[in-house]
């Protein structure tokens, strides 16, 4: 007699879902949209110079790393789930209630939570990047 008794485990119940996958994706287009649009910002008022435009050029490969690395897991990650596409409209997110890691919020704060400060950051940029370039003027 084996004191060790044989368990089957069913390892695709024990597979977490995607991160994420409660926000809908215009969130996340919203998010990239603000980024590079500070990027944008940081081109036209430093990249004209030498030096600016090698500091706004490792900028530019560094922020393509920090969201290519994460997109590039998640479509990994779908690949190898039995995860649904999102269906519902950004309105219906909006309405609807999402998990997140401090308990149950709506879609509309969990979106405000994201993008606040990338739109903040960017809009602000914008402020200085029209200041430096009156200024130059």
């Amino acid at each position: 007699m084996s004191l060790f008794k044989r368990v089957h485990h069913n390892s695709a119940a024990n597979i977490p879902d995607i991160a994420f996958s409660d926000i809908h994706a215009g969130v996340f287009v919203l998010m990239l949209l603000a980024w590079f649009w500070l990027l944008v910002a940081f081109w036209l008022t430093f990249g004209w110079e030498l030096e600016g435009g090698f500091m706004v050029a490792v900028s530019t490969v560094y922020m393509a790393m920090f969201f290519g690395v994460p997109l590039a897991m998640i479509k990994v990650a779908k690949a190898h789930t039995p995860h649904q596409p999102d269906r519902r409209s950004f309105g219906d997110f909006l309405r609807a209630y999402v998990q997140t890691a401090t308990g149950r919020m709506e879609g509309w704060e969990a979106a405000i939570q994201i993008l606040l400060v990338p739109v903040g950051l960017a809009l602000c940029i914008s402020g200085i990047a029209f200041a430096v370039i009156a200024a130059r003027s």
